[in-house]
């Protein structure tokens, strides 16, 4: 259902959900003809197999419908039910209501396993952010910090096949030269819910566009690195313009900012191990910090090297604050070394983003669980009815 792979204690809180869900008539069996030919208006035959668990068949070419009492005959119903027709139409219409209520009983135990699934999929998520936060305060620091964007999760459409307007109908085959005076049949309705899943085409594409910018100032960098003007005549080596490395803040802050309500931070170790799908299509964005220090092990303070008046544009118009200090910042392969960062407002985004990750991911998880409980209600509500079945009618196959 989803593509994620889980640790053993998560795997098997996901699977007992799954099991739950699958008791309950999650199943929502459909024949291979009924998925062929689901047109909007295709008759399909309606097959109650236990309470609140349906098949759906669609009618062969050779098949066809008329009316029971057609097929029934006047002799039965005088045999039967004393020459009384309304006896007999009664019986069918009751007889409808009853596997209509097992076919929306049916919906309703897919509608409650598909919220059970999103709010197990939101909670997995959650707690890989939870995760990475805890690394986050353990270190305090970005130094030797490394961190993932991947798709926060979204919700798309859950397509199920349903039926409605269920009748007794007479189901005749014109090739085996039969008929079956009393079928459900109803016509097919294709009914979609919301499934929260972990990753989604629009997301995937635009974590692609966060990757094409660190592309597009990864050239910029490696041109300004070639450009002898760069070239530091102490050492001989070429730096990045400061220019260039403030830009790079920027896009990481771009990046981060854009998590906040689409996409999540986590480990890059998580990426693989839990999200493997993700990681096969390189859809994430990876960023990671290395601090230089002194010979006493100290970090070394390079507010002197950014000019006063690009500190004052860094804070107003990006909201970059704080100490600048030696190190190497790279963003999905734009790097720049020894580079003035500002460490530890670096930090304190990291922890703000995460934090809105998970509130984000506990509201979808909590609303979640609260539909599944709204269902069940509306569910309990039909069952305590014996699903709109008379006394006598037929629940289970």
């Amino acid at each position: 259902m989803k593509d994620i792979r889980m640790e053993k204690s998560s795997l098997g809180k996901y699977l007992f959900v799954l099991f739950v869900a699958l008791l309950f008539g999650v199943v929502w069996l459909i024949s291979s003809k009924a998925l062929a030919n689901g047109a909007q208006s295709a008759k399909l035959k309606v097959e109650v197999l236990r309470a609140g668990v349906v098949q759906f068949t669609s009618l062969s070419p050779t098949e066809s419908t008329a009316s029971s009492l057609s097929c029934f005959g006047q002799q039965r119903i005088d045999q039967y039910y004393g020459g009384d027709t309304s006896k007999y139409t009664s019986k069918l219409k009751d007889q409808a209501k009853c596997v209509q209520g097992n076919v929306t009983a049916a919906y309703y135990n897919a509608l409650i396993g598909e919220a059970n699934g999103s709010a197990s999929t939101a909670n997995f998520m959650k707690n890989d952010v939870e995760a990475f936060l805890q690394v986050l305060k353990t270190k305090s620091s970005i130094d030797g910090l490394a961190a993932a964007i991947i798709p926060g999760g979204d919700y798309l459409p859950s397509p199920y096949l349903s039926a409605k307007g269920v009748e007794i109908m007479c189901l005749k085959d014109s090739v085996a030269s039969s008929s079956v005076p009393e079928v459900p049949i109803g016509s097919s309705q294709n009914i979609s819910g919301p499934s929260f899943q972990h990753t989604t085409p629009a997301l995937e594409s635009q974590l692609n566009g966060m990757k094409k910018r660190a592309e597009e100032l990864k050239k910029e960098m490696d041109a300004a690195l070639a450009d002898p003007k760069n070239i530091d005549p102490k050492t001989g080596k070429a730096k990045v313009p400061i220019g260039l490395v403030i830009k790079l803040v920027r896009m990481m802050k771009k990046n981060l900012e854009e998590s906040k309500g689409k996409f999540i931070i986590v480990s890059p170790s998580t990426v693989s191990s839990h999200y493997p799908g993700i990681a096969a299509k390189g859809v994430y964005s990876q960023i990671s910090f290395e601090l230089s220090k002194d010979e006493n092990g100290s970090l070394i303070n390079w507010d002197e090297k950014v000019p006063k008046i690009v500190r004052g544009l860094a804070d107003a118009i990006f909201g970059v604050t704080g100490s600048y200090f030696k190190g190497t910042v790279s963003v999905d392969g734009a790097s720049a070394g020894d580079a003035p960062l500002p460490a530890g407002f670096m930090w304190g985004e990291m922890v703000r983003v995460a934090n809105e990750n998970i509130a984000r991911l506990e509201k979808i998880k909590s609303a979640e669980e609260a539909r599944a409980v709204s269902i069940s209600k509306t569910l309990e509500a039909l069952k305590a009815r014996n699903y709109d079945c008379a006394d006598s009618g037929p629940v289970e196959k």
